[in-house]
């Protein structure tokens, strides 16, 4: 209810700029760049991480995230998880959580990076718990690093992930249902690359930031020849 129906225009599939499909790429300099993150994190290379990426609070869900996390490390030795994304302080997440993010050997928490596609190569899933979106952004940058996603069925999330394809959705707020979906992928290493894979090519089809800029360059030229009212 914050437009007429017709007074708002959505330039192609959505989001704001799309995604640079170079620099969110699994090429060689990307691949050497997580090559050094995994010798500065002191990774084995057995650990099955879990990726989260975006501010860290209440209304990014992190206590979801967190509960389910503590759920799936006591079913399954190798998970980890990589968290990178500032600390919320106007909104914040458990205290208990918190403490658990700089304490718990598990855990990995990098803080707000400036390059965060080094760290998609490392992950072998994203997961958005948030309760709101204005537009999962994180989840087509993994995509097009060929990462599958899960994120809640949220406004926001829902354009920003083909259900099946390459990630699933989770009832909001529901950490069984989350957890279903990342078990998912544990459990079946070729649906999960397929997903994976499938990420890149929606990411492609649909958000490559030419086909966003040229969606735009359409509506400025609509708008000089025939003005809105």
């Amino acid at each position: 209810k914050i437009l007429e129906p017709g007074k708002g225009i959505v330039i192609e599939y959505g989001s704001c700029n799309g995604v640079n499909t170079l620099d969110f790429e699994r090429n060689d300099f990307v691949l050497t760049s997580a090559a050094s993150l995994k010798k500065e994190l002191a990774l084995q290379g057995d650990e099955y991480i879990i990726g989260y990426v975006g501010r860290l609070s209440r209304d990014k869900g992190i206590d979801v995230l967190f509960d389910g996390f503590n759920r799936l490390k006591e079913k399954y030795s190798q998970v980890r998880l990589l968290i990178a994304g500032p600390i919320e302080n106007k909104d914040p997440f458990s205290p208990v959580y918190q403490q658990q993010l700089f304490t718990d050997p598990r855990i990995y928490y990098v803080g707000q990076v400036s390059d965060v596609a080094p760290y998609y190569a490392l992950m072998k899933m994203l997961v958005l718990s948030s309760f709101r979106e204005g537009f999962g952004n994180v989840l087509i940058e993994a995509a097009a690093m060929e990462i599958p996603v899960i994120a809640p069925d949220i406004p926001g999330c829902k354009n920003a992930l083909q259900a099946g394809y390459n990630g699933f959705f989770f009832r909001k707020g529901n950490v069984t249902a989350m957890n279903n979906a990342i078990e998912a992928y544990i459990l079946d290493e070729s649906l999960r690359q397929q997903h994976g894979k499938n990420g890149r090519q929606f990411v492609l089809r649909y958000f490559s930031q030419g086909k966003i800029w040229s969606g735009l360059l359409k509506v400025y030229q609509a708008n000089i020849l025939a003005p809105l009212d």
